[in-house]
């Protein structure tokens, strides 16, 4: 945090944010795993309605193709690693942002014994 008051170690204190960062670091945070999650989703019951098929022979083909091809397997897949892709985003947007000092909380105030 950014020790605007000049708070001491062991001190309680007021921790602020702007609105419009906590506004934007939402919107990250919530909303774009979530359509992530619908984006594989929807195209791996695209994929699945396509009646894609891996060319491999045998048994092995046919066990592969029936593991990930059948039914929902493709959207359970790939809405999965979307959702993954997207937190490993999120997680490195995360990492650059935290250096900027615009996204990290202030200390506000220092609280006097007996406040809350």
């Amino acid at each position: 945090a950014v020790n605007l008051a000049g708070a001491k170690p062991g001190e309680k204190v007021t921790l602020g944010i702007g609105e419009k960062k906590l506004l934007k670091a939402s919107l990250v945070f919530y909303i774009i795993p979530l359509l992530a999650l619908f984006l594989g989703a929807g195209l791996g019951k695209w994929i699945s309605k396509t009646g894609y098929q891996f060319p491999i022979e045998g048994m092995l083909g046919k066990t592969i193709n029936n593991l990930l091809f059948s039914a929902d397997n493709p959207s359970l897949i790939l809405g999965g690693v979307f959702l993954l892709v997207s937190f490993l985003g999120i997680w490195l947007w995360n990492q650059r942002k935290l250096k900027q000092s615009e996204f990290r909380p202030r200390v506000l105030e220092v609280l006097r014994d007996g406040e809350e």
